[in-house]
């Protein structure tokens, strides 16, 4: 429902509190009550004789329920949430009396919070919500561009050291949690140009060595990235492999990940020649 029916279910039940009607109980046969026009409820099974509910002229319903004498009884009427609950059926749930006084009071309290931060009028708050929300969507999609143009690099601190037969980088980085390592493999890559990288990665409370190497020195003979992690890996106690381009492996002590990263250094470098 938009909110202009759910203000006006409001509205009217709001009138007919006010109005203070008399609430009536009756008991019939179900088929007499049928005839004279009681609504029946969400398919409910009904015995031969059933309890009718008659507010004025208003509403008569089959309800088996507590209710108010008179309809004023009940203060006031605020919806508080509103759901399907079957096709073509919706479930409204409200506060009435002092309830919805205190529900209204927690809603302007809110509302209130929200305009100091936004700095706006009462009024003026739909409007310059909205307009934040959309310059924030605006921000988001920035960000993503600048990423994928990297924008955001987080090899742009690392050094590229060259050597006699290429360059090595050998560094320590934070990435955000699930990135996929294979893709930044590929980053890493074209940084490091005909050269050889160990990269220990922190992301989401775990550290990863990654490993690449450039295809010429793989196909040359010189360094393969398996070998790469493995000599980094054993180095501390651990066991590590993978393929001659890219391979990763875990660090089980990240105590002791320096003396992985030193002896994946040393690697390189009586490769490539220091």
């Amino acid at each position: 429902m938009s909110q202009e029916q759910l203000r006006e279910v409001e509205e009217i039940v709001n009138a007919r509190i006010v109005a203070d009607d008399g609430v009536q109980v009756h008991e019939s046969s179900y088929d007499d009550a049928i005839k004279q026009g009681v609504m029946a409820l969400f398919g409910e099974k009904y015995g031969d004789r059933v309890r009718r509910i008659e507010v004025g002229e208003f509403s008569r319903e089959l309800c088996g329920g507590t209710h108010v004498g008179r309809t004023g009884e009940i203060g006031s009427f605020l919806i508080t949430a509103e759901t399907g609950i079957a096709a073509g059926t919706r479930r409204i749930e409200a506060q009435t009396g002092f309830g919805a006084l205190r529900e209204a009071r927690r809603m302007r309290e809110s509302v209130e919070g929200v305009r100091r931060v936004v700095q706006s009028t009462t009024e003026e708050l739909p409007g310059k919500v909205a307009s934040l929300a959309e310059e924030v969507a605006k921000l988001r999609k920035q960000v993503r561009d600048l990423k994928a143009k990297g924008g955001d690099d987080p090899l742009a601190g690392a050094t590229l050291e060259s050597l006699g037969k290429g360059s090595r980088l050998v560094a320590t980085l934070e990435l955000e949690e699930g990135t996929d390592l294979r893709a930044f493999g590929d980053r890493v890559r074209t940084r490091i140009g005909n050269g050889a990288g160990l990269l220990a990665i922190q992301s989401g409370g775990k550290v990863t060595l990654l490993a690449v190497v450039a295809d010429a020195l793989v196909e040359q003979g010189i360094l393969r990235a398996d070998e790469l992690i493995k000599a980094a890996v054993e180095a501390v106690g651990g066991r590590g492999g993978g393929k001659p381009h890219l391979a990763m492996a875990g660090i089980a002590d990240p105590s002791r990940l320096d003396e992985a990263l030193k002896a994946g250094a040393d690697k390189i470098g009586a490769a490539l020649g220091v």
